[in-house]
């Protein structure tokens, strides 16, 4: 029995004592002379893109023995050392490295004690940026440009996810050069002071991640606006949802988010639990909280899927007796404002909005904004 018993076991014995041999094999560099301790390796090491340049960065925890690094990159053909003064705490090293084409790199981080003992290799992956990044940015476009007693108004199409806003340059009603930069999420630009008849220019702005240490632009386009009267959007904050249809709200999407000012948040119809259709009729409710004088309506289409088509609004100055505004067509687009004229100015203080279709097969429309305007 015992003899059975070992020929059973004596295999898997070969097989544990060759493993063996391999891993002491792949750590023999680690093992030679005994055991060692090795100095802590770079942590929470990252890239700082720029322009044919980049930062690196990581974390010394605290290690006293850790005295300078190594940064090697393509394939150890070029490489820089790093003197690193050591706190009692975490410590960030900063490293710039200049002078680079514009192309991805791997780059291996080992750091040393004083005694020459290396660590174990951090390997982090970035890129540098140039020309042909530059080259390949899209600008934001400008919808409509306006100037009106002295202010300029320009309203923005969609961008690159990597744009951080819009840069212009323009003179100002007493010939001085200005500079005014937008960030990306303001959807309409307001140029104080601005030049009748003068003409701006803008370019926009990117940054290729948000560790980026430098920005690209595109090239500047230049647009002469229109004189005419500036559309101005009624401000919402007092404004509520009295009533509709129907509205999600397991996900959040209620009926109040299309008055909230915020773009990422959305009204829908209801659809996880006994859908909505079109031909059940969607409806929403708006009081103004007081009657204004409007000229149109200001809408901006969700995100994603359940954008409306065709929308009609109604007006009413009691929230009984309601009049068809007109039906509206509206563009398959999101992150657009968009601004319909009525035929003639309304006053009224309540408004009411009816989707009848949309631009996919989802029976629940979906809306992120809606707002009344005036002409000044």
């Amino acid at each position: 029995m015992k003899r059975h018993l070992l020929l059973l076991i004596l295999p898997a014995i070969i097989v544990w004592i060759a493993s063996c041999g391999e891993m002491d094999e792949h750590y023999r560099e680690f093992l030679e002379g005994g055991e060692k301790i090795y100095p802590a390796k770079a942590d929470s090491a990252k890239v700082h893109p720029g322009r044919n340049r980049l930062q690196l960065t990581w974390l010394i925890l605290a290690d006293p023995k850790v005295k300078r690094a190594k940064v090697y990159w393509n394939n150890r053909k070029d490489s820089i050392a790093v003197e690193i003064k050591k706190t009692s705490s975490v410590d960030t090293v900063k490293v710039m490295l200049n002078d680079l084409a514009e192309s991805s790199y791997v780059f291996e981080i080992i750091t040393y004690d004083d005694k020459g003992h290396a660590s174990m290799v951090t390997e982090v992956v970035g890129s540098a940026y140039g020309d042909d990044y530059e080259k390949s940015l899209l600008i934001r476009p400008i919808l409509e440009a306006t100037t009106w007693n002295n202010r300029g108004t320009a309203r923005f199409g969609t961008t690159g996810p990597e744009a951080i806003g819009t840069q212009f340059e323009y003179e100002d009603e007493y010939g001085v050069l200005q500079t005014l930069f937008v960030p990306v999420e303001e959807l309409r630009a307001r140029l104080p002071s601005f030049k009748e008849g003068s003409t701006m220019r803008h370019r926009t702005v990117f940054t290729p991640s948000k560790l980026a240490i430098d920005s690209f632009y595109t090239k500047w386009q230049s647009v002469t606006p229109a004189i005419r009267p500036e559309k101005i959007p009624y401000p919402k904050g007092v404004w509520s949802v009295i009533g509709f249809s129907s509205e999600e709200t397991s996900n959040d999407r209620l009926a109040a988010r299309i008055i909230d000012g915020n773009n990422k948040t959305w009204w829908i119809a209801r659809y996880s639990t006994n859908a909505t259709s079109y031909a059940q009729g969607h409806w929403v409710t708006i009081d103004m909280k007081s009657e204004h004088d409007v000229d149109g309506f200001v809408i901006l289409q969700k995100e994603g899927d359940r954008k409306i088509k065709v929308l009609e609004l109604l007006s009413s100055n009691d929230n009984e007796n309601w009049e068809s505004l007109g039906t509206f067509n509206l563009p398959n687009t999101q992150g657009v404002e968009l601004y319909f004229d009525l035929p003639a100015r309304k006053s009224f203080r309540y408004f009411q909005l009816k989707p009848i279709s949309g631009h996919d097969a989802n029976q629940q429309p979906g809306l992120a904004e809606i707002s009344t305007f005036y002409v000044e």
